[in-house]
């Protein structure tokens, strides 16, 4: 007679879903900083032109 064996696969799939979402999450904060900082220079280029066409005294 084989033994069966009983593989409980619950945890498997948990811990599977936990790096999936994880990396998903660190992919998400990568993104956003990047985008952040993209965004911060081209709003001080188009300050650096305003600031130079009014001529603030």
């Amino acid at each position: 007679m084989k033994k069966l064996k009983l593989i409980n696969t619950k945890g498997q799939a948990l811990m599977e879903y936990v790096l999936v979402t994880g990396l998903i999450g660190i992919f998400c904060l990568f993104a956003v900083k990047k985008l952040g900082e993209q965004l911060e220079r081209k709003i001080e280029a188009s300050s650096k032109r305003i600031n130079k066409s009014i001529k603030i005294r």
